[in-house]
């Protein structure tokens, strides 16, 4: 699994660039992102996103099995899950765009699932229900998610 972006960069620290090819019988176009710290240069390309996002559900799973059976743990896994997996399938949906304007909508509705999954996470946290310590991973990569969904959509939708 990719790991370079675990630094916790803003959106602002990412700029994305159209990578077109062709090979074989498929042309295919796909974002390829490029985050400059300290002096380095990070390419993500969309499978590495979509693996991100696939693993990113695979963990939030984990977590609800762990989430109490109580009233509210339900309402919370239940919420946790639909987000955390709305995140990958809505990514992927997104790379399937016809157009950058379809592209950079179903971003925003990425980018609405990653908020959420951030949202459910922290009231875990702040109800006692799963200790900080056991979820900041998790955090950590949601919020990196993100940063990296919201970068490039602005590049979509303003070039």
């Amino acid at each position: 699994m990719f790991r370079g972006l675990e630094i916790g960069l803003s959106a602002e620290s990412y700029r994305w660039r159209s990578i077109h090819h062709s090979d074989g019988p498929h042309n295919e176009s796909y974002e390829m992102l490029i985050a400059s710290q300290r002096s380095e240069e990070i390419e993500v390309d969309a499978n590495q996103l979509k693996e991100r996002t696939k693993q990113l559900a695979l963990r939030i799973l984990k977590v609800v099995d762990a989430i109490p059976s109580t009233a509210s743990g339900r309402a919370i896994a239940n919420q946790l899950v639909r987000c955390g997996t709305s995140v990958g399938a809505n990514y992927r949906a997104a790379c399937r765009g016809r157009s950058k304007a379809e592209f950079a909508a179903k971003l925003g509705i990425v980018i609405e699932e990653c908020d959420e999954v951030q949202y459910w996470l922290e009231l875990l946290v702040e109800s006692l229900t799963i200790p900080q310590e056991r979820l900041s991973g998790l955090q950590q990569e949601a919020d990196e998610l993100t940063a990296i969904m919201v970068a490039s959509r602005k590049t979509a939708m303003h070039g």
